[in-house]
């Protein structure tokens, strides 16, 4: 091109002579090595641009890859987060739940005590009880024993506790192994006696006999044990004479 640009292309144009062929030859020459250089020039730009157009679509695919992964690892980092909350929020559960069962535990043995004292409490109740109790029995076994030789009858005992005691009185029958003809089955609760069953069964007026002791409207009451056991004698009495 520099080649081109040295020559006087109006006076090698207007020329006729054998030289001017030469010198047209070297120009067109040199226009077309100036084209080739152009075509070059455009075929390497648009190589350069394509490339970088590759590049570029490239870049933004790696771009939108890397923004991905970095949504994705804020995601998960919120994740964890969250995670890391609920973690936090169970740990103070267990803690509560561990003061907890330590007070719980605390109160437990505290409780313990108590129930300990109680039970020694109890322990000793019922052990006054069953002394009052034997005392009490011996009492009556001694009762009884004068009752079967002076009034002649006699006390069997079916049920003794805390609750009641069951007791069945065997007028005129001092051995065991006789079928008893007359006798009277009482219950006591609560330090109150009361008839279950006289057999024989009375007659009104017998019943009348009794009622200053013994009320039958009520659950048969007795107000007065001593004085209903020589009463209810003194009727069986009449009634095994006869």
């Amino acid at each position: 091109m520099e080649e081109l640009l040295n020559y006087d292309i109006e006076s090698i144009l207007l020329s006729r002579t054998n030289d001017v062929f030469s010198h047209q030859q070297r120009v067109i020459a040199a226009c077309e090595a100036f084209l080739n250089s152009v075509s070059s020039s455009i075929a390497k730009q648009r190589a350069e641009k394509n490339e970088y157009q590759e590049k570029v679509t490239k870049n933004a695919a790696i771009v939108a890859d890397v923004s991905n992964q970095i949504q994705e690892i804020q995601n998960e980092l919120a994740n964890i987060a969250l995670r890391q909350k609920v973690v936090e929020k169970q740990i103070s559960n267990i803690l509560q739940k561990q003061e907890k069962v330590k007070q719980e535990i605390v109160e437990g043995r505290s409780q313990e005590e108590n129930y300990s004292l109680q039970f020694v409490d109890l322990e000793k109740d019922a052990e006054e009880k069953k002394i009052k109790r034997q005392m009490k029995w011996d009492t009556i076994r001694r009762a009884c024993s004068a009752y079967k030789l002076g009034l002649q009858f006699r006390i069997e005992i079916s049920e003794s506790s805390d609750v009641c005691d069951r007791i069945r009185i065997i007028f005129f029958e001092l051995l065991k192994d006789v079928s008893p003809q007359y006798y009277v089955d009482l219950i006591r609760t609560a330090d109150l006696w009361r008839v279950e069953l006289i057999h024989p069964s009375l007659s009104l007026e017998h019943q009348e006999q009794l009622k200053c002791v013994v009320n039958f409207e009520k659950q048969q009451e007795i107000s007065d044990i001593t004085a209903f056991l020589c009463l209810l004698r003194e009727i069986f009495k009449e009634l095994h004479k006869n």
